[in-house]
């Protein structure tokens, strides 16, 4: 499959070095606006570098494209793509609006596109093991965290163009418990503000958001981030866990290993894959050679979802009531 990328910042570099260890995958493409970071990326692959992802995508025409953009630029230039390429890959979130996110949808539904997500988490093992637990005895109650300090791109802190740290960090967690609790109903939301912007002049988005929700299923959670940390003061940054009546789940850290506990006190351990981004992979050129989205770890549709309930966690915290869903 040869592969083509659209922006040059660090998750691209992320997905190129994955993908270099994966059989059938060849990247031939690298677009930015920065041309020379687009060249530095391209040259060690033997790739070609562009400035325009439109003149990318006419030339090098290729099978797929990774869309590695801020949140704000990523879904114009996904249905761009959509009917010019046969599947694209979109990192997460896939825009900083929900109306922008739902265009390139129905675009891709239109076209016939292929169009994945990078919610990479649901590449791992863990991802169908508590999903298979759900099944059989529904969780009641669950917590979700990402705390950390502030990613260093402007746009990261402006939130017409990030959204902000639930939509754009904490999507992660957000998107796994709607996995495995289904859709959520209603939402009600806090946010902090003031610590960032004491120090940093063009910081807009929100130090905090404490958020809980109510699924369909009956479960309900609470989803919780922030972003004042300094280098080093972090503990225990990202985890979640679930509870039903007869087992819990704790998941810790960026790779969320898991401990399962069951009753009776036998435990079980799924440690984190290191080459999640390969797997990603992987199973995006499987399922753009059969034309089969059902094979993508997360399929666009899914991520629009995620994204409809992060917007709306923001919106009760912006207005200080609840949001209904459903």
């Amino acid at each position: 499959m040869r592969l083509a990328f659209i922006g040059t910042g660090w998750v691209t570099g992320q997905h190129l070095t994955a993908i270099a260890g994966a059989p059938g995958l060849e990247v031939v493409a690298i677009a930015g606006r920065d041309q020379a970071k687009a060249e530095a990326l391209a040259k060690p692959r033997g790739a070609a570098a562009f400035a325009d992802w439109r003149a990318m995508l006419a030339t090098a025409k290729p099978d797929g494209v990774y869309v590695c953009l801020a949140p704000h630029a990523a879904a114009e230039v996904a249905l761009g793509c959509a009917g010019k390429v046969g599947a694209v890959m979109v990192e997460k979130p896939v825009a900083s609006t929900l109306e922008a996110a739902v265009a390139a949808e129905r675009a891709f539904a239109a076209a016939g596109t292929i169009a994945g997500a990078a919610y990479h988490n649901r590449a791992r093992a863990v991802a169908g093991r508590i999903r298979a637990l759900c099944a059989a005895c529904a969780p009641v109650v669950a917590d979700a965290w990402w705390h950390g300090g502030m990613p260093g791109p402007t746009w990261w802190r402006t939130r017409s163009q990030s959204g902000g740290q639930m939509t754009e960090q904490c999507t992660h967690l957000v998107d796994l418990l709607r996995l495995w609790l289904g859709e959520a109903v209603a939402v009600s939301a806090m946010s902090a503000q003031g610590a960032m912007r004491r120090e940093i002049a063009d910081f807009d988005v929100d130090d905090a958001v404490t958020a809980t929700v109510r699924f369909a299923s009956g479960a309900i959670a609470t989803v919780h981030t922030s972003c004042i940390a300094k280098p080093g003061q972090e503990r225990d940054g990202v985890g979640m866990v679930l509870r039903a009546r007869g087992w819990e789940a704790h998941l810790e850290g960026w790779g969320l290993e898991a401990r399962i506990r069951r009753e009776g006190g036998a435990e079980e351990v799924l440690a984190p894959e290191a080459d999640i981004f390969r797997l990603q992979a992987e199973r995006f050129r499987a399922a753009a050679e059969a034309r089969d989205a059902s094979l993508l770890p997360s399929r666009f549709s899914e991520a629009v979802a995620t994204l409809r309930l992060t917007r709306a966690i923001d919106a009760s915290a912006a207005s200080g009531r609840p949001v209904a869903l459903a």
